[in-house]
């Protein structure tokens, strides 16, 4: 997403896989020294899988980011299943998308929750029939009260949940 709005908005004709490349490799160093995860997501997926509850994250970011950036956070073990869009092909914003994931996950659609950040992603998932719930932070802020508008329930921290 940031990179074909770079591309549009600022007139860039380098080839979009070009692009990708270059952006994933500045964004690896920050993903090597570790992002922290939402506040309360380790305890919340910890709880989840202690209930018996399937996880399973899909995240737009770039597959080798994303397992870096899962391992560095000490997450891997307390998730069923990891992808990225780059892995399935697709993009998050597509209500499409979710019946490809559901079906590698064997879940129904409607039987599936997504906690989300980005708005894109909350429309698809919403228009794909899941529950949404919402997650605020600094990059989302702008979006607010479209994300009020369409999740099932919005949260600032994981910690808000049982």
């Amino acid at each position: 997403m940031v990179v074909e709005y770079v591309k549009e908005h600022f007139g860039i004709e380098t080839p979009f896989s070009a692009l990708l490349e270059r952006s994933s490799r500045l964004m690896e160093a920050p993903y090597r020294r570790g992002l922290p995860p939402k506040d309360g997501a380790l305890a919340y997926l910890a709880r989840l899988r202690a209930r018996g509850v399937k996880t399973v994250i899909c995240t737009a970011t770039p597959s080798r980011l994303m397992m870096i950036a899962l391992n560095k956070a000490n997450m891997i073990s307390n998730l069923d299943f990891i992808y990225s869009t780059d892995m399935l092909g697709g993009s998050k914003a597509d209500p499409a998308f979710y019946d490809g994931l559901c079906a590698l996950i064997g879940e129904k659609k409607e039987d599936c929750v997504m906690f989300e950040d980005a708005l894109y992603a909350m429309k698809g998932a919403r228009e794909a029939g899941l529950g949404v719930i919402g997650i605020t932070d600094d990059t989302n802020e702008r979006d607010r009260e479209a994300i009020l508008a369409i999740c099932d329930q919005v949260i600032d921290s994981f910690d808000e949940l049982e």
